[in-house]
């Protein structure tokens, strides 16, 4: 799985390695049809409505205690991970990103399946076994929302627990990509490209008794607060460091295979290492606008 399709580094939107094609081939659907959009990320940030009783480590949470973790799995799922050993305690399909922590409950985003692009679906899953304990109503968020993101579109959420409810803090955007011509090769005029430009944010909160899903709008849009980067994640007695393996891809993409390293916090020693979900970063200009720009070099069969 991969995590993160942007022009440049963001942090968590989720791609499966075994969707790679249908993903880019979706991203860049807008440019084919003339609605052409610039970039996508997902991140997890810091909000003030709720509590947190997780650490934040690259591509999901961790306990506090430094026991177990729950990530994005490199196999289109996510991963119970024992924090001693690096091995998979049990891994789950019914899910894709950990959102929350609340008891012996993971929160997580389930498989978006043939759901629109401005839903999110959730699921609970028992910590200790993975199993699926329920599934709560579908986040409905507005039309032109992609939660998967999209050349040009760009979405974020924060998640917290309060009370007994999910709580995600969500900021979208949409806008028009570098080097996008209409037909004819014609620019896209100012008020084209302002009636392309849309920004919102809200909260979506999810009784976890119940499953109801409920959504409201901020008046103004808030931006969330992303999140600070570290060059490595204390958990517990274990320090953990994100590695990044670089794979290019015709077109401008980029794919980061994403390893955590695990070492004691004390002592440096080396503990494990666990893959968990990627990066897919796409180019700044669409690559319909790059052989525009400056001629299709590629052989023709």
């Amino acid at each position: 799985m991969f995590i993160g399709i942007a022009s440049t580094f963001m942090e968590d939107v989720v791609v499966s390695t075994r969707s790679i094609a249908q993903k880019i081939q979706y991203a860049l659907l807008p440019v084919t049809i003339g609605f052409a959009l610039l970039a996508v990320a997902t991140a997890f940030a810091a909000d003030s409505i709720g509590t947190k009783s997780w650490v934040t480590i690259p591509g999901g949470l961790a306990e506090p205690a430094g026991k177990v973790a729950y990530v994005a799995s490199a196999g289109d799922g996510i991963e119970a991970v024992d924090m001693e050993s690096g091995q998979a305690i049990w891994e789950s399909k019914e899910a894709q990103r950990p959102l929350a922590l609340a008891g012996d409950q993971v929160i997580a985003q389930a498989p978006r399946g043939q759901a629109k692009i401005n839903v999110i679906n959730v699921v609970i899953l028992d910590a200790p076994s993975g199993k699926v304990v329920a599934h709560a109503q579908p986040i409905i968020l507005p039309d032109w929302v992609a939660v998967d993101g999209g050349i040009g579109l760009s979405f974020s959420s924060s998640g917290t627990i309060d009370g007994n409810e999910l709580v995600l803090s969500w900021h979208a955007e949409r806008q028009f990509a570098k080097g996008v011509t209409f037909a004819g090769g014609a620019p896209p005029t100012q008020e084209a490209m302002a009636a392309a430009r849309k920004i919102e944010s809200g909260i979506a909160r999810v009784d976890l008794t119940s499953g109801v899903a409920s959504v409201t709008l901020d008046r103004i849009p808030q931006p969330l607060k992303a999140p600070h980067s570290s060059p490595y994640y204390d958990v517990g007695d274990k320090r953990l460091n994100l590695i990044q393996s670089p794979e290019n891809l015709p077109g401008g993409i980029r794919i980061i295979h994403c390893m955590l390293d695990a070492r004691n916090a004390q002592t440096g020693r080396p503990l494990w290492k666990h893959e968990i979900a990627g990066e897919i970063i796409l180019p700044d200009v669409p690559p319909t606008a790059q052989r525009m720009q400056g001629g299709d070099q590629s052989p023709r069969r």
